[in-house]
């Protein structure tokens, strides 16, 4: 997220995906400090202009619906545990509203930073379709944005064409290394093909 926010204009929005390690609370918290710091070295030094570039616009969550995130604690229905859910989203809205408490800063940066960590907006992807954004909407979850596209692009049957496709390996200087997210694996698959 720093080299994009180092490279890319401050008009992009930025939105880090925060489930990599399905440790949610912990990688935004990462995330939203790294950035920060940047910014108030940048503000300090009189580059406003430059800051912008590093102000966290959102998180994403994109939890598997097979996974529980290691900040919820399990209740024993996966309902209510697994994939993203309310008190995962109830949690990384608590841990950044309050983030800004654990940093060391000077009075006169304490209220900026309480704003910055409270303006993150926190995204929420992952079986999102109207049933489930009405359940989140009537209990209040502090979801900002719901990303729906397996919903829109939705076709089940024997003509189903809904999946995702992820990075799990990488080749650096000649060696492949594996670097899946959690609950993701390199595999084969016999009907894909190489084209180029």
């Amino acid at each position: 997220m720093m080299e994009f926010s180092r490279i890319l204009p401050a008009h992009i929005p930025r939105i880090a995906l925060v489930d990599f390690n399905n440790d949610s609370v912990r990688d935004s918290l990462r995330t939203l400090n790294a950035l920060f710091v940047k910014y108030r070295e940048l503000v300090d030094a009189g580059e406003k202009e430059e800051a912008e570039k590093y102000k966290l616009y959102g998180v994403r969550l994109d939890t598997s619906g097979t996974l529980r995130d290691v900040s919820v604690l399990p209740l024993g229905d996966s309902s209510l545990d697994l994939g993203v859910n309310p008190r995962l989203v109830f949690n990384i809205r608590q841990g950044l509203d309050s983030a800004s408490e654990n940093w060391n800063l000077p009075e006169k940066w304490r209220e900026a930073a309480r704003e910055y960590c409270h303006n993150v907006k926190i995204v929420v992807s992952g079986g999102f379709n109207p049933e489930k954004i009405r359940r989140f909407e009537k209990l209040g979850v502090p979801a900002d944005i719901y990303a729906v596209g397996s919903y829109l692009f939705s076709n089940n049957g024997a003509t189903a064409s809904d999946f995702t496709a992820d990075v799990v390996r990488v080749k650096i200087h000649g060696e492949w290394l594996d670097m899946p997210k959690v609950g993701r694996r390199p595999r084969d698959n016999a009907n894909m093909e190489r084209v180029w």
